[in-house]
């Protein structure tokens, strides 16, 4: 037990992950659902889509192994913490709750389970194609997204079963720049912090690029929730506040400034799904 504790706290911390998915899931259902979230439905979906997020992790386990043993020995899995065997036990065993739970609750919603399932195995297979997909980092990121929209209709359907409404429109844009968000705030970072072997776009692109990409992939979610009308009033605070926080970091380029990349990419898509559940 001390060993899964350790693994969570270092790979998949669940004091960080499990408020974040809680606060999207209730966004989601608001959004899909003009009635109150059962507290019921709210529980079984925030775990059934942290169950979908530690399946993610357990294939980046698989998919990074060697990179991770040349590169990064000192993460859990090349350290000997825990096996890739029994990460895959683990992920068996969360699947069949998800199997389970959703046939139970919302039969229809299996559809799309199984859909999240076949696009992440795509995606720790690499689409079949890893050395020439990895050389193209902006479309090594882009063919990751999608699984980010996939599993918020996952969500979304035990409201609308696959009874998809024009509206659904928002969700999946709102989903990719969120995705896109969490994405950047990982891998922008400070010279100083950059790993050999270890691919960011701070490093690939420079830091005022990277920054700015960062900035534009969170404004899509926010211009779609203010053209279909549900998110003006957001604007103020991204402008106000995004703007000028990458303009800055882009000019200074310091660890003081690129630390809070990742917190910034947090509130952002906080405030997105915020104006997600008020949507009209």
């Amino acid at each position: 037990m001390q060993r899964w504790l350790t693994y969570q706290k270092e790979r998949f911390p669940l004091l960080a992950h499990f408020p974040l998915v809680l606060l999207t899931s209730w966004c989601v259902l608001s959004f899909a659902s003009p009635e109150p979230v059962k507290i019921g439905t709210l529980l079984l979906v925030t775990l059934l889509i942290l169950g979908l997020f530690f399946q993610l992790r357990v294939f980046d386990e698989f998919k990074d192994y060697e990179e991770d043993k040349t590169y990064r020995p000192y993460r859990a899995v090349p350290r000997g913490l825990i096996t890739l065997r029994e990460l895959r036990n683990v992920g068996l065993f969360v699947a069949g709750f998800q199997l389970t739970a959703t046939y139970s609750w919302n039969y229809p919603s299996l559809t799309l389970l199984l859909v999240c399932w076949i696009y992440m195995v795509l995606m720790g297979k690499e689409f079949f194609n890893p050395e020439w997909l990895k050389k193209q980092p902006l479309l090594y990121m882009l063919s990751h997204l999608p699984i980010v929209a996939l599993i918020q209709m996952y969500a979304a359907s035990f409201v609308w079963d696959l009874d998809f409404p024009p509206a659904t429109w928002v969700l999946a844009l709102v989903s990719l720049s969120g995705g896109a968000l969490l994405e950047y705030g990982r891998k922008i970072r400070p010279p100083e912090k950059e790993e050999h072997g270890v691919q960011t776009y701070s490093a690939l692109w420079g830091i005022p690029r990277a920054l700015m990409t960062w900035f534009l992939a969170g404004s899509f979610g926010v211009f779609a929730l203010g053209f279909a009308g549900g998110g003006w009033w957001v604007l103020s605070v991204f402008y106000g506040l995004m703007f000028p926080y990458a303009l800055i970091s882009a000019l200074r380029k310091s660890a003081l400034w690129l630390k809070f990349v990742e917190l910034f990419s947090a509130i952002w898509i906080v405030l997105m799904y915020l104006a997600l559940a008020r949507f009209p």
